[in-house]
């Protein structure tokens, strides 16, 4: 078995260059910062939750008492809506602000009055950076007993007859004119919200680690059989900009038996996911992965010649994840990759034994856990 390394090499630099800048756009996304104003804060409340969870006068309470800027009216131009809801074991929690076409999301997870507290803080520090964090906002801000009554006194006497004061009338006052708004000036009440996560506890960014059973056509004569093993980051926000970062290797060796020739094959990956929709516990990415690694092949015939040659592709794939409970989750992937480099084997004089397509299909199942 002789192993002629690439009689056709195909290296596709525009696509890898492409796939480098797309990854470095997504790093380099930028932070909002907005600067809180000294006016009041009007709002609207949306809230809806089970039967079993405090009520909306429950939050509103808790919102006013985390900071006294808060002001709740109907017609105010930013709302703040909250939707809870039942899951296996605990309650899942959204909160949205929304104010002038724009909208800040958050989530959080857990027993319900927990849920409806955290919610309430993240609200209350993004209309007021300087809104209260304490634990029970409505213990801070309960009043005092009132004291006890004195003990009677005896009437002092009378006063002396004073001669009745000049009375003055008082000069009238004259109506103040509201001045016309400024063409371009904006209310602060129309202000996007502050974001949520200043002064609180959330983070946004969690770690996850895992492996699974992979398939992958191509590589080889038959099917490609890995169990990759993975870390990553993703952002843990509910909004649609959730991107995910995630490195993975694996490993195969496989006696292709009727071919002639044995394969093993490694390759690392990273992949990049800009957003993700989520549902629930369900969440989904659109992902873009690039591999790097080293394909070997060696003849299973006398005299044994081996080559290895490496291995570069591109994919786009599909990624599911579903939370189980607690950082437990499983997940699924599938999609489809090219070869950027593009390797015949064959056996002398001139019989083929493998090439690597120009596209192929892959796919995994995976398990996996979260944590901060």
């Amino acid at each position: 078995m002789s192993r002629t390394a690439a009689l056709d090499h195909e290296f596709v630099a525009a696509g890898l260059a492409s796939l480098v800048a797309f990854v470095a756009l997504l790093l380099l996304l930028p932070a909002r910062a907005l600067a809180a104003e000294a006016e009041p804060r009007p709002v609207r409340i949306d809230y809806v939750a089970p039967s079993s969870c405090p009520d909306a006068h429950d939050f509103e309470a808790q919102l006013r008492a985390r900071s006294a800027r808060i002001v709740v009216a109907s017609a105010a131009k930013v709302t703040v809506r909250v939707r809870i809801s039942p899951r296996t074991t605990q309650f899942s929690g959204d909160l949205a602000l929304l104010a002038g076409g724009s909208a800040t999301t958050r989530h959080v997870d857990g027993l319900c009055p927990d849920v409806v507290a955290a919610l309430s803080l993240i609200a209350a520090v993004a209309l007021d950076p300087l809104a209260s964090t304490a634990a029970d906002p409505l213990a801070t801000t309960a009043p005092p007993p009132p004291p006890p009554p004195p003990a009677p006194t005896p009437p002092p006497p009378p006063p002396p007859v004073a001669p009745a004061p000049t009375v003055t009338p008082a000069p009238e006052k004259k109506p103040e004119v509201p001045q016309p708004k400024e063409e371009g000036a904006k209310d602060p009440a129309d202000a996007p919200p502050e974001d949520a996560l200043a002064g609180t506890a959330h983070h946004e960014w969690r770690w996850s680690v895992g492996g699974g059973v992979a398939v992958t056509a191509g590589v080889t004569p038959s099917l490609a059989v890995t169990i990759p093993v993975f870390i990553d980051v993703a952002r843990s926000t509910r909004g649609p900009i959730a991107p995910s970062f995630r490195l993975r290797i694996e490993h195969m060796s496989v006696d292709n038996e009727g071919s002639g020739a044995d394969f093993s094959w490694t390759a690392g990956s990273l992949d990049a996911c800009p957003v993700a929709l989520s549902r629930g516990a369900l969440r989904v990415w659109p992902c873009v992965r690039a591999q790097v690694g080293v394909l070997a092949a060696s003849g299973d015939v006398s005299p044994s010649l081996s080559a290895t040659r490496p291995w570069f592709s591109v994919a786009g794939l599909i990624r599911a994840r579903l939370t189980i409970v607690g950082g437990l989750f499983i997940e699924a992937e599938g999609g489809a990759y090219t070869p950027i480099v593009r390797d015949r084997f064959f056996i002398q004089p001139n019989e083929t034994v493998h090439q690597s397509p120009v596209a192929a299909m892959m796919g995994a199942a995976s398990l996996g856990a979260s944590f901060w």
